[in-house]
C-alpha cells in the first residue's frame, strides 16, 4: 500500500499564525520519518499566498522569522495550490483564526473534493462567532449569558446607550479586588485577543470597545460568569461517537485567562486535570458533548466556558484548537493513555480512512536504541526557558525511539526526576511546588 499523502496548512491572515506555527510542530515531529507518510508543508501567508515550506522551517517560533526568506520557487499560485491539495489523501489545517477556524478554506477544499481533518465549514462557521455560537447553543436548551452584539456605530454613536443597557440589564462583579461591569470580546477571534473586563462607566466600556475592534468589525457585549473556569476536549471515539475527556479546571493569575498565559509557560495559569471538583467533572464532559453535536462538529474540537451556581456554560469553542506541545489536546489526550505521536497518527488515519501502514504497532515505535537522561530547570532567571528547550527535545528524542527520563534541577543544584506529564504541563515552580507536596 502506498504512503499516504498527508498536507499540512498552517499560517492564514489572522494574528494566530504564530500559535498556527506552534501546533504545526508536533504534527512534522511525528510525521515526517512515519514511513508510512508523504508529508508536505504549506505556509500560507496573510495575503493568502501559499508557499511550500522548506524543511528547514518548520521549527521556527514565529512567521515572521521565515516569510521574508521563501524563494520565489517555493510559491504555489492558485492553481498549483487547488493542484496539490487535490493529490493529497488528507490536508490538516492548523490555521487558527480567520480563514482556517471560520470554514473559508475548508469550503476550498469541499470544492476540490478533498479528504480534510476536523470539522466541516458550517461546524465551524458557527463556532468561531460566538454570538452564534450563543444562537445554536441557546436553541439546544443550554444556557448563554446575557449579551449583546455591537458594531463602531457604538462608538460613533458614543456608548451611552450602551452603557445604559449594560447598567440595566447585566449583574457587576468584584474580581480580583476591582469592581467590574462586563467582559467585551471580538465576537470573531481567538487566543483571548481583545478581551477585556470593563470597569462601570462610559469612559472603560468605550476603551474596551475600542480594544475588540482591532480584531472585528463585531464585539460582544456580556455578563460577566464568575465560578470555574474549564477547558475540555470532545474527540470522536472508535465507535464514531463523541467523548468529552477529563475536564481541566483554569486558575488564571489575572482577571483574564489571557494570551500570555495560554502560550508562555511561567507566566501562566493553574491547570487541574481533571477539575478538582469531583461533582463537576460528569456535568460538564456532558455540556461539552452536547455543544459539539449541537454546533455539528466533528473528529475533534476544544469546548472552553465556566461553571456558575451548578449551572454550566459554555462561552467559547475552538473547532482547530492549539496543538503545541504542551496544549490542553494533548494534556487530555494524555490522561486517556494516548501520546503524543498515538493521538496524531489516530487523527490521520480517521481522516484519511485508512490506517498508516508500517512493521511496529500501531502508534508505537521500535524498541527504544538507548535511554537518554534529560536535565532542565537550574538556578538562573532561564529556568523557565530551559524547560521549554527540553520538552522540545526530549519529545524529538522519543519520537526517535529512545527512551527518554526527564530530570529537574532545582535552585540547590539537586536533580529529580520527573514524569513527562508533569514536565509538559507546569512550569518549574509548580514542578517545585508539587516535588515537595505531592499531594
Amino acid at each position: 500500500m502506498r504512503p499516504i499523502a498527508v498536507t499540512l496548512v498552517f499560517g492564514g491572515p489572522s494574528r494566530e499564525r504564530d500559535i498556527s506555527a506552534g501546533s504545526l510542530k508536533p504534527w512534522v515531529t511525528y510525521l515526517s520519518d512515519e514511513p508510512g507518510v508523504s508529508l508536505t508543508v504549506v505556509f500560507v501567508d496573510p495575503d493568502l499566498r501559499a508557499w511550500r515550506l522548506p524543511e528547514r522551517y518548520a521549527y521556527t517560533n514565529t512567521c515572521a522569522d521565515f516569510a521574508d526568506d521563501l524563494a520565489p520557487d517555493d510559491r504555489l499560485d492558485d492553481d498549483a495550490f487547488d493542484a496539490l491539495l487535490r493529490a493529497q489523501d488528507l490536508v490538516v489545517p492548523v490555521l487558527h483564526g480567520a480563514y482556517g477556524e471560520d470554514g473559508v478554506f475548508q469550503r476550498r477544499l469541499e470544492a476540490l473534493g478533498v479528504r480534510y481533518l476536523f470539522s466541516g465549514p458550517d461546524g465551524l462557521a458557527a463556532s468561531f462567532d460566538k454570538a452564534r455560537t450563543y444562537e445554536v447553543l441557546a436553541a439546544a436548551g443550554f444556557p448563554v449569558p446575557v449579551h449583546r452584539v455591537v458594531g463602531r456605530e457604538a462608538l460613533d454613536e458614543g456608548v451611552g446607550a450602551l452603557n445604559e443597557w449594560v447598567e440595566a440589564r447585566l449583574r457587576p462583579a468584584t474580581i480580583g479586588g476591582l469592581p467590574r461591569a462586563c467582559a467585551v470580546k471580538p465576537a470573531r477571534s481567538g487566543s483571548s485577543y481583545g478581551v477585556t473586563l470593563a470597569a462601570p462607566g462610559e469612559k472603560p466600556l468605550a476603551d474596551a470597545v475600542r480594544c475588540a475592534l482591532e480584531h472585528d468589525d463585531r464585539v460582544l457585549v456580556e455578563e460577566l460568569l464568575v465560578g470555574t473556569e474549564f477547558s475540555v476536549l470532545v474527540i470522536d471515539g472508535d465507535d464514531g461517537a463523541p467523548h468529552a475527556l477529563a475536564p481541566t479546571e483554569v486558575r488564571a493569575r489575572s482577571e483574564v485567562y489571557d494570551t500570555r498565559q495560554k502560550y508562555l509557560h511561567g507566566a501562566g495559569a493553574l491547570l487541574d486535570t481533571p477539575m478538582r471538583d469531583a461533582g463537576l467533572v460528569a456535568p460538564v464532559r456532558d455540556a461539552a458533548r452536547r455543544a459539539y453535536e449541537a454546533l455539528g462538529l466533528r473528529h475533534l474540537a476544544r469546548v472552553d466556558g465556566f461553571v456558575v451556581d451548578g449551572r454550566v456554560f459554555v462561552t467559547d469553542v475552538n473547532g482547530i484548537s492549539g496543538m503545541g506541545f504542551s496544549s490542553f489536546v494533548f494534556l487530555q489526550t494524555s490522561m486517556i493513555g494516548l501520546s503524543h505521536r498515538q493521538l496524531v497518527r489516530r487523527l490521520v488515519e480517521r481522516g484519511a480512512g485508512r490506517p498508516i501502514e508500517d512493521a511496529g504497532a500501531v502508534g508505537e515505535r521500535a524498541p527504544a536504541a538507548r535511554r537518554v537522561h534529560l536535565l532542565f530547570g537550574g538556578a538562573t532567571s532561564e529556568r523557565q526557558v530551559s524547560r521549554q528547550s527540553g520538552i522540545f527535545a526530549g519529545l524529538c528524542l522519543l519520537a526517535a525511539g529512545h527512551d527518554v527520563r526527564f530530570h529537574l534541577m532545582g535552585t540547590d543544584h539537586r536533580f529529580t526526576e520527573i514524569g513527562l506529564f508533569l514536565a509538559l504541563h507546569h512550569d518549574v515552580e509548580e514542578i517545585e511546588d508539587r516535588i515537595r507536596d505531592p499531594g
